[in-house]
């Protein structure tokens, strides 16, 4: 989680709530785009 922390506030200045917030919103779209990109790479390799 401390990478996501610190992609949203490389400077340590947000309030802690509003970082885990934020990393939060970042670890899920990360792994959203992480699984569209399988799924792409499985449709290529079906056919």
């Amino acid at each position: 989680m401390r990478r996501f922390e610190r992609q949203v506030d490389p400077k340590d200045s947000l309030d802690p709530r509003e970082r885990a917030l934020r990393a939060e919103a970042a670890r899920k779209a990360y792994y959203i785009q992480l699984a569209l990109k399988s799924a792409a790479a499985r449709r290529r390799r079906r056919g």
